[in-house]
Formats: C-alpha cells, structure tokens, sequence
C-alpha cells in the first residue's frame, strides 16, 4: 500500500535538515506516538504507546509503501489496546486501518519531545549504555579511529542539533552520562 502522504512529510523533514519526526495518529481513542524515520533505508514508521511499551515498526520501502500485513502476535495486541473484539459482521482489516492512517498523516515536520527521542533510541535502536542518556561532551579520536555506528545511532536520536554539526566528522564521539547533574549544556 502506498502511503502518499508521507511524501509532503519527508519533503519538509529533508527541509529542516532532520532525519525524523513524530506526530500523534488517534484511533479508537487510543492516541499513539508515530515515529518517521528517514534516516535509514528503508525508512521506518512506528507506532508507540510509550506508557504501555506497544511498539510496531513498520518499513516504508521506495514510493513511500508498506506491507499491510503485521504479524500475528502484534496484531493481537494491537487488537487489545484498541478494543477491538472479533466479529463476523464487521471484521478489522489492516488496509483500512493503514488508509485510515494515511489520511491523517501531517505534512509539517515537528520536533520531537525528548520522552519519545528516549524511548525510540533505547527501544527500537537498542542504544549502547542505554541509561546514558545525557550529553557530557564531545570526544575527538585521532589517527584511525573513528565514531561508532552506534554512537552515531544515538546521537542522531537524541541529539539532532548535535547530529547535524558532527556527522560528516567520522573522527568526533560524543560522550554520554546517566547523570543529568553531571551533563553540560550544549550551545
């Protein structure tokens, strides 16, 4: 299924220089945090109800499309946290269901509040040292050396700004604490 909208949304994320952003998509009165990801191939949506630790990662591949089909122990919770009951008579398809969230989908970037820049990095990048989630400082490497993939991950997550002045220097880590006394604010 192609997901049109989220064209728009990848044109003004690119805009702002990001590589994600976050809008709510409300169903059946469950509000969900959605994640859009561009900064890797394929692109990646998730739906996340940070205060029950629901996630759905979804690939959008080239044209913006994704599978409608989720597999059978996500689509039973899903079923759960939406209320959904099984029924003959008015059966829920996940086409309709994607649609409908296609018709929802915003065309702005937004920034995204750090809870959910949390969450997704400890969660779905499986972040080094995930209690580190402070920035303390920059950290150059010499010679050979160079910054992680992971560390990169984590930066781009949580720090954006950061992300955007460091990311074409291979040889600069950024150095993280679990101590938010100890993190020192960044220009």
């Amino acid at each position: 299924m192609k997901l049109d909208k989220l064209q728009s949304l990848y044109r003004s994320i690119k805009e702002h220089d990001r590589t994600y952003t976050t809008f709510k998509f409300i169903k059946n009165k469950i509000e969900f945090d959605i994640f859009y990801d561009i900064g890797r191939t394929p692109h990646r949506l998730g739906f996340i109800l940070i205060r029950s630790d629901f996630s759905m990662w979804i690939d959008v591949t080239n044209g913006f499309n994704i599978s409608t089909y989720i597999e059978k122990s996500t689509l039973k919770k899903l079923y759960d946290i939406l209320g959904i009951t099984s029924d003959p008579t008015n059966k829920f398809s996940t086409n309709s269901f994607f649609a409908e969230f296609n018709s929802k989908i915003p065309t702005i970037y937004k920034a995204t509040e750090k809870e959910i820049c949390e969450y997704v990095a400890k969660n779905e990048y499986k972040i080094e040292n995930p209690d580190n989630l402070y920035y303390l400082r920059e950290m150059p490497w010499y010679q050979n050396q160079k910054r992680s993939l992971k560390n990169s991950e984590k930066t781009m997550v949580l720090y954006p700004e950061l992300w955007e002045t460091i990311k074409n220097n291979l040889h600069v880590s950024i150095g993280y604490t679990d101590n938010i006394l100890l993190s020192k604010k960044m220009k």
